[in-house]
């Protein structure tokens, strides 16, 4: 891992720069995209019936292992809520894993080439 440290802080943290520019850019494209697809997977069945769920009702549609609003919607929107729910979470793990890739490069690693830099391993 100390390779790729080096080269990372090489020639000015040159290096380290343009790929947190490239997965800044990244990231936020993967963002856009992430919500036009969750404002495109709207709830199958009409909007007026799923406003007038309750709050605690809509909350519990979107978390995953919950049953707790079967009880509160018509048995004809079930199946459609089943699968606007897979669809949601499937877009709430991919938006979990951008960050936490961005996570894991800005703080993680920023941190060990700031203590590089710091006690004087970066040459350039």
């Amino acid at each position: 891992m100390k390779p790729l440290f080096l080269i990372l802080c090489s020639n000015g943290m040159r290096p380290f720069l343009r790929a947190g520019i490239a997965l800044g850019l990244l990231s936020i494209a993967s963002y856009m995209l992430l919500g036009f697809l969750l404002y495109r997977a709207a709830p199958p069945f009409p909007r007026e019936s799923f406003r007038r769920l309750p709050i605690r009702t809509r909350f519990f549609i979107l978390l995953p292992l919950t049953k707790g609003w079967q009880d509160e919607v018509a048995p004809g929107h079930i199946e459609a809520i089943r699968k606007y729910r897979r669809i949601a979470l499937t877009l709430q793990l991919a938006f979990y894993s951008i960050f936490a890739i961005e996570f894991g490069y800005y703080v993680i690693l920023g941190h060990w080439l700031f203590v590089m830099v710091a006690s004087g391993q970066c040459q350039g």
